[in-house]
């Protein structure tokens, strides 16, 4: 055995130098392979799909996002309905759809306050007015009478009939107040608060009669003075004397927005004023007139 060793020892020493400094390569079969392309290309894929796949659904993410997100505008802003109706208008509606829209009234335009201030026959009567006291808008003389239907009511006459009073008829309320009484159109009401009624026509306008107890030294004279410390808005130019009915002393203003009626012994003062709610548009200015002519104290 020992011999064996020596012998193979000696064998090691006798080999060149040369020989003992080459370096031994394994023959292939024996190594470890490596991998393969085919599992680098698989690994690139899955990779690849995997980003694909994370990038879509980020996409998806932000599309629904905005899509079924309402904008801070559509949450909070109110919805307006609009309430405005003009049933006063004859005006056919324009269902055509290629039809160019209606331009919008100007501002001097009668209807725009949703009252028609317009007087078709000339008669003295607005349109509205027409349509309160149930006379016909295109004809002066509704009853043929020979008196227009601003006469008519002014007169204290129906317009509608021939000889009737218009007192008596379905047209009008008679109405007690203080020391009075007067006329206004059935078709509106009134309330009575102390020393004011309002008589309200239902569409904006309004008619205030004022009662008012006057100072025992009050004079003729001093009326004008006394009515400008009531409106002080009023110089005497304003003022103008006028005869209502059989009152002996009686003034309005210029513009025939305010009346004031005097007893005949100076005691009480009615004043009787017109509030249109459009001072430009006065719809019931005669019907105002009518109520002022009705008033007996």
């Amino acid at each position: 055995m020992f011999g064996k060793k020596r012998a193979v020892q000696q064998e090691i020493l006798n080999i060149p130098i040369e020989e003992s400094q080459k370096i031994r390569v394994m023959p292939n079969q024996f190594q470890a392979s490596g991998p393969k392309n085919g599992n680098k290309i698989f690994v690139v894929l899955m990779l690849v799909l995997v980003m694909l796949a994370i990038a879509f659904m980020a996409i998806a993410l932000m599309y629904k996002s905005n899509f079924f997100t309402p904008s801070a505008n559509m949450i909070n802003a109110p919805v307006v309905a609009n309430t405005n109706v003009n049933t006063n208008s004859p005006t056919p509606v324009n269902t055509d759809a290629g039809a160019s829209p209606e331009p919008s009234p100007s501002v001097s335009d009668p209807v725009v306050s949703g009252l028609d201030a317009s007087d078709i026959d000339q008669d003295g009567l607005t349109a509205e007015e027409e349509k309160v006291l149930a006379t016909n808008a295109n004809s002066q003389d509704t009853d043929s009478d020979g008196y227009n239907d601003l006469e008519e009511i002014l007169a204290g006459n129906d317009p509608r009939w021939k000889d009737k009073d218009l007192e008596n008829s379905d047209l009008v309320t008679k109405q007690a107040f203080r020391d009075a009484t007067f006329l206004y159109p059935a078709a509106w009401y009134a309330k009575e608060t102390g020393q004011l009624i309002i008589i309200d026509t239902k569409m904006g306008d309004s008619v205030g009669i004022e009662y008012i107890n006057l100072n025992p030294d009050i004079t003729q004279e001093s009326l004008i003075e006394w009515i400008r410390q009531n409106d002080p808005m009023l110089s005497e130019g304003d003022i103008q004397i006028v005869t209502v009915n059989a009152l002996r002393t009686a003034y309005k203003t210029n513009d025939g927005m305010k009346y004031y009626l005097f007893s005949d012994d100076l005691r009480n003062v009615f004043i009787l004023s017109y509030n249109p709610i459009d001072a430009a548009i006065k719809a019931f200015q005669s019907i105002f007139e009518m109520m002022v002519s009705s008033l007996k104290i």
